[in-house]
C-alpha cells in the first residue's frame, strides 16, 4: 500500500518488537485499590523518567468552560471554538516555554548536587578493600 511515496508496509514490519507498557498517571492512581497502584504507578515503571502524566486532565480542565460555551453550537461552529481555544493554549505554552525550562532547569541543577552529595556520602562508607 503505497500513500504519498511511502510504503506503509515498510513502516509497520517489526510490530511484534513494540513493547507497550501501561501506567496510571500519578494523581489518578489514587482512584485505584492498591495492589492495581502498586503495579502500574507510572514512577515505578521501568524505563519511565519523572513525570505526572496529567497532562491531558490539565488540558480538559481548561477545555472546560468553552465546552459549556459551545452546547447550543452546531457541530462545525462548536469544533472551531474548541480547535481555537487548544491552539490558544499551545500559543501560550510555547510562549512560556523558556521560563518553563529556566526552572526545570535550576530544580535539576539542584537535584544533580543533591545526588552527587548523597552518592558520595554513600560511596565513603563502603571499604575500599575486601578482607
Amino acid at each position: 500500500m503505497k500513500t504519498t511515496g511511502v510504503d506503509i508496509e515498510e513502516i509497520f514490519t517489526e510490530l511484534d518488537r513494540i513493547r507497550l507498557q501501561y501506567g496510571l498517571p500519578v494523581w489518578h492512581a489514587e482512584a485505584h485499590d492498591p495492589k492495581c497502584r502498586i503495579q502500574f504507578a507510572l514512577r515505578y515503571l521501568l524505563g519511565v523518567g519523572k513525570t505526572d502524566g496529567e497532562s491531558t486532565e490539565r488540558l480538559w480542565s481548561l477545555l472546560n468552560p468553552a465546552s459549556w460555551s459551545t452546547k447550543e453550537m452546531g457541530e462545525g461552529a462548536r469544533h472551531d471554538v474548541l480547535e481555537d481555544k487548544i491552539n490558544l493554549i499551545n500559543f501560550e505554552k510555547n510562549r512560556s516555554m523558556g521560563r518553563t525550562l529556566a526552572r526545570r532547569l535550576i530544580v535539576a541543577v539542584a537535584e544533580r548536587q543533591r545526588q552527587g552529595i548523597e552518592f558520595q556520602e554513600l560511596d565513603d562508607s563502603v571499604p575500599k578493600k575486601k578482607t
